[in-house]
């Protein structure tokens, strides 16, 4: 059975006032600008301490695994929005479902060519064994930090490093998955696409300097001010409600 309703899916930690800020924000611009999407914005239990890796490692390797695990329990045809929370939406999202693929993530220039943090589905066998690829993968790396090392240097992050060694080797091939690149001007637009927002752009990433100055807790540069501005008045706009 298909069902017709896109649905978007985030989670986050509990333990910090922060992330509670940043889960209202995505989730009124989610109910705003989303109309007839399932909204699924949850706050979950930690991950168990560890002492070998970071913090960030270990939250976003649970972060995949509750990923993977809400795409094989929904049903084939299922369209699904995985997100990180620290983002807002600023526009509708529904025009990434006009693209024909299984598998959607978003490229920029910079660095590192794409950013793991959302991410557009079409559920099937092959996308489900693809998630579990995925995130068996990202397990294998938070392991073993040699063999991460080097994924990282051409992808960074952890999700993105196991995702880039996946696209490196052609596995989604192996595996029947027809990807598509939306572009993280539009789409994700993050700390190397931030000089790009305008008003083609449906969300932004708040992540790294923007999110310490949204969150008052660093000094943003005068580049920034323009969306630090607009998280806080959607912030200050979810408190009212």
């Amino acid at each position: 059975m298909t069902e017709d309703k896109p649905r978007l899916v985030s989670c986050y930690f509990g333990g910090s006032s922060d992330w509670e800020r940043l889960a209202r924000v995505l989730e009124l611009g989610a109910r705003r600008h989303c109309a007839g999407w399932d909204i699924d914005l949850r706050r979950i239990e930690a991950p168990p301490p560890t002492h070998s890796l970071s913090a960030n490692k270990n939250g976003n390797t649970h972060k995949l695994d509750w990923w993977t695990d809400q795409v094989e329990a929904a049903e084939n045809g299922t369209r699904i929005l995985l997100i990180d929370t620290d983002t807002m939406i600023l526009g509708p999202l529904d025009e990434a479902w006009s693209e024909d693929f299984d598998f959607g993530y978003t490229t920029k220039g910079g660095r590192f060519p794409f950013n793991a943090g959302v991410i557009f589905v079409r559920v099937s066998r092959r996308v489900k064994s693809f998630m579990r690829t995925w995130c068996a993968e990202n397990r294998r790396m938070f392991e073993d930090s040699a063999y991460h090392l080097p994924w990282y240097r051409r992808f960074g992050g952890l999700n993105q490093a196991a995702l880039g060694k996946m696209l490196t080797e052609d596995v989604n091939v192996k595996m029947g998955v027809k990807l598509a690149t939306l572009p993280c001007s539009t789409w994700n637009c993050e700390d190397a696409s931030w000089e790009s927002f305008g008003d083609h752009t449906r969300i932004v990433h708040i992540k790294s300097g923007l999110r310490l100055a949204a969150l008052a807790t660093g000094d943003g540069s005068l580049k920034l001010m323009p969306l630090v501005r607009i998280w806080r008045a959607l912030e200050r706009e979810a408190q009212a409600q």
